[in-house]
């Protein structure tokens, strides 16, 4: 799970991306649809700049006007009649979709069952966003058309709070990435960061203690660092990439080699 916070005055508007791999029969086709309306938007868009820039270039150079013009007289009609019918058939779309897919057992997965009990339905005054991709990601796909490396890099929190394992390089991943991240103690890389840092966070790793907390004590503890997290500020985060990117370098294969080497030797001996 990612998230990408947007500043919106002193509020924030929360995107929250749940990519994991689930059984589905096809594109859900409403969000093909959307896709399609809002690429026409974006041309329709391009091609009105382009026009407003060439004509305000040819009247700046000839020196045509004393004051600032007003734009809307470089737009010919034409285009602020679609731009108009796009943005109509856009609104008329109804809610945007929690979910890309049609999965095959929509009605018993448990990420599509809490967030409809949850009503985290996208709604426009929801301050959270839910974009639930049931897929791997890749830079050929119709609807995240970016491969998952650029994807961690273009989040601000990566979180991966498992009940098990055997080491987790997502959260790796993250902090490689100058992204902060969560983990927790049930993980292998969340027990190593516990041992080996007094004090994880400052360089972006949040752990989860699973261990010795019921689930939704960890729940909690989940939400109150994620909330404290999009209530930061936009300064601190971007200190903190660049402590999570530094932290990184903690795991360069020239220092964690010796424990491979450590576990290598002890098998064979036993």
């Amino acid at each position: 799970m990612s998230i990408e916070t947007k500043d919106a005055g002193i509020d924030k508007t929360v995107v929250m991306f749940l990519v994991t791999k689930r059984p589905y029969s096809s594109i859900n086709p409403e969000v093909m649809q959307s896709i399609a309306l809002l690429e026409k938007i974006r041309e329709t868009t391009e091609a009105i700049q382009k026009q407003i820039g060439e004509r305000l270039f040819i009247d700046a150079s000839n020196n045509n006007f004393n004051k600032f013009p007003d734009l809307n007289e470089y737009v010919d009609d034409y285009w602020k009649i679609r731009l108009r019918r796009n943005l109509q058939t856009w609104q008329s779309q109804g809610l945007p979709k929690i979910v890309t897919h049609n999965l095959y057992d929509d009605g018993g997965d448990d990420v599509l069952n809490f967030l409809r009990s949850s009503n985290l339905v996208n709604k426009p005054d929801d301050k959270v966003k839910v974009v639930y991709h049931p897929d791997f990601l890749s830079s050929v796909s119709p609807i995240l058309t970016i491969d998952y490396a650029d994807f961690v890099r273009g989040c601000h929190l990566g979180v991966f709070p498992s009940y098990y394992e055997p080491w987790g390089y997502t959260p790796l991943e993250c902090i490689a990435s100058g992204v902060p991240t969560v983990t927790s103690d049930y993980a292998g890389f969340g027990d190593y960061i516990m041992k080996a840092f007094p004090n994880p966070s400052q360089f972006g790793v949040y752990v989860v203690n699973r261990r010795t907390q019921s689930f939704d004590e960890a729940a909690n503890q989940l939400a109150n660092m994620m909330f404290d997290f999009v209530k930061m500020e936009r300064l601190d985060r971007i200190t903190q990439r660049y402590e999570a990117e530094n932290g990184a370098s903690h795991f360069d294969w020239k220092n964690l080699t010796k424990h491979y080497n450590y576990s290598y030797d002890l098998a064979l001996k036993r």
